[in-house]
């Protein structure tokens, strides 16, 4: 079965849980891009990718799809447009559109669904950060040298590296006249100074 018939029929089925004459309709996009124009949600499932060329495979958790959200209530009509970013097999460069699994479909659908009663009918009683259920064995950080999002600066990226370097930076404070020293480094030059006087007093 096509993937937008999937998601399609998916949105039909969620869309009824809302109390409104407004008619909405789902469609696949695959150059949408954000914008000023209208609402827009985002959030990452996970994904299984196969190449078609080289038919290497791989998993991944961070399938960035992107949600633009329309609503005309003089037509009493709603749009709802997404775009499935692809990711680049590392072997011979084709992106290639993921594989994602029904209940991650219906969870995506059901928090934009959410979304729609948050932001166009004022009900804050919905949840919309359903996560995605895991599948699979991933290997290290999100790729985003291979990945379509990152590629325009879209995707949410989360890599080991960036959340070791963060974490591991001390804040700076100001030492005389302009000059900023790290918190580690003056912790360092007390012990040392501390050190110099203990064998001061051990050598007298």
């Amino acid at each position: 079965m096509d993937a937008g018939v999937t998601w399609s029929q998916i949105f039909a089925s969620e869309i009824h849980r809302l109390d409104d004459p407004c008619r909405w309709n789902l469609h696949v996009d695959g150059n949408l891009m954000k914008g000023n124009d209208a609402c827009y949600f985002t959030q990452s499932t996970y994904g299984r990718f196969f190449c078609s060329q080289c038919r290497h495979s791989w998993i991944s958790s961070k399938v960035f799809i992107l949600f633009r959200m329309d609503l005309n209530k003089c037509y009493q009509y709603g749009d709802v447009t997404m775009r499935i970013f692809r990711q680049e097999c590392k072997k011979c460069s084709l992106m290639q559109q993921p594989k994602i699994q029904p209940e991650n479909i219906k969870r995506a659908i059901s928090n934009v669904v959410s979304r729609i009663q948050r932001v166009f009918y004022e009900n804050e009683n919905v949840n919309d950060t359903r996560q995605p259920k895991s599948f699979g064995d991933l290997a290290g950080p999100h790729d985003e040298d291979h990945c379509e999002a990152c590629q325009l600066n879209l995707c949410q990226r989360e890599t080991t590296s960036s959340q070791e370097s963060s974490s591991s930076v001390l804040p700076a404070i100001g030492v005389g006249a302009g000059v900023v020293v790290g918190i580690g480094a003056l912790a360092l030059l007390f012990h040392s100074l501390s050190k110099t006087k203990d064998s001061k007093r051990g050598s007298s």
